[in-house]
């Protein structure tokens, strides 16, 4: 597992890096930051602007990340959508072919959600789809978390809402999976459902109108009925941590806006 935190102190940036061999996360919808102070295999902090990716990117060249499993990335409140743009995502995690679970959050989750419609190792086509299973970045995603995000601020020179752009881009992704040719190029592909297997959102302006649309491009969608700046904010389910924290899944009797799998927690061998 792979955990990125950026911090901000009177406008002084930092980033810590912690790398991890073992990880019992990839399943459970445990929030990684629980881990932060834990025992880890690799540490690094240094300062770092937020806005220029370049010396990140040139880090994680060098990082043993080709088994990375589990990748989390902490904003800071007040980070802005463009700080990574999607090409930066794919500059830096391209190479990660086994990665099952990416929690992210603030505004950089903006540009992350892009990059996962992007191709990976080869020349853009024409229409900037990818044409395989290979190239399609972060192919093995099954677990999304998005956190602390106003899922209506505008995005991109169209002016669309994010909660919009994102549901044309998870009905991508779907379809690219559904429809890609596999890494030989055979035509033959499995009828079954390619939709992101998990999505879950925590402490994020969301409202239910929005959650219910996002569990029809989704298999699974878990939320904390935090409805930030959306009508009365009900209490939020603080359940939906109880029951992540114990066993790894949603409870049963939570109202998450769709019936899915429940995937068991893991303990895996690679980062």
């Amino acid at each position: 597992m792979l955990l990125i935190s950026f911090f901000s102190n009177l406008g002084d940036r930092s980033i810590d890096i912690k790398l991890w061999r073992t990880c019992d996360a990839v399943d459970a919808a445990v929030p990684t930051y629980h881990l932060y102070n834990s025992e880890c295999d690799i540490s690094l902090q240094f300062p770092i602007s937020l806005e220029s990716t370049g010396p990140l990117e040139a880090l994680c060249q060098v990082l043993p990340l080709d088994d990375l499993r589990v990748l989390s990335v902490n904003g800071y409140h007040g980070s802005w959508s463009g700080s990574w743009p999607a090409q930066s995502w794919i500059n830096m995690f391209g190479r990660c072919r086994a990665v099952e679970r990416v929690d992210v959050n603030h505004g950089i989750a903006v540009q992350f959600c892009k990059a996962l419609v992007l191709p990976v190792g080869c020349s853009p086509t024409a229409s900037g789809a990818p044409q395989t299973l290979d190239q399609l970045f972060l192919r093995e995603l099954r677990s999304l978390t998005i956190s602390n995000l106003n899922f209506s601020i505008i995005t991109g020179e169209d002016n669309k809402q994010f909660i919009n752009e994102l549901m044309i881009l998870l009905r991508q992704r779907a379809d690219y999976c559904q429809n890609a040719i596999g890494p030989s190029g055979g035509s033959d592909v499995e009828a079954v459902d390619r939709r992101l297997a998990r999505f879950s959102i925590l402490s994020c302006s969301i409202g239910q109108n929005q959650v219910s649309d996002l569990a029809e491009v989704v298999q699974d969608i878990v939320w904390d009925n935090h409805e930030g700046e959306y009508g009365v904010p009900a209490e939020p389910n603080w359940d939906v941590y109880e029951d992540m924290e114990s066993d790894g899944g949603a409870s049963e009797d939570e109202d998450v806006g769709s019936a899915g799998s429940q995937a068991d927690s893991d303990s895996s061998e690679g980062f």
